[in-house]
Formats: C-alpha cells, sequence, structure tokens
C-alpha cells in the first residue's frame, strides 16, 4: 500500500491477526528490500509465510 514493508509489525495501523493468541516474543517478522518473512514456532514445528507464500509449516 505505501510501496514498501514496515520495518516492524508496530508500524501497521491495524492490528496483526492472532496477536492476542501469540505471546508477542513468538511472532517474528523481518523485512528487506525483496519483501517479508513472518514466523512463529514450537517445539515441534515452524510456520512461515512471505510476501509470496501463505502460511506453510515445516518440521
Amino acid at each position: 500500500m505505501h510501496g514498501r514493508y514496515p520495518t516492524t509489525l508496530a508500524e501497521l495501523a491495524v492490528p496483526v491477526p492472532g496477536a492476542l493468541r501469540l505471546p508477542p516474543h513468538v511472532l517474528r517478522y523481518r523485512s528487506d528490500a525483496s519483501g517479508y518473512r513472518l514466523s512463529f514456532s514450537d517445539w515441534l514445528v515452524q510456520h512461515e509465510a512471505s510476501e509470496s507464500r501463505p502460511f506453510e509449516a515445516n518440521k
């Protein structure tokens, strides 16, 4: 919408879906010139999404 991905999730004007269910330290986000990665994991599975892929689960 603004031609770039935010540096942090706190820059978003809307709440992050799932933020009430996930402790803040569990959700990881990073962005760079080519896009972003959003992930969270537990002891068994990592879930990751990017600008070109919806969430996927990986063992």
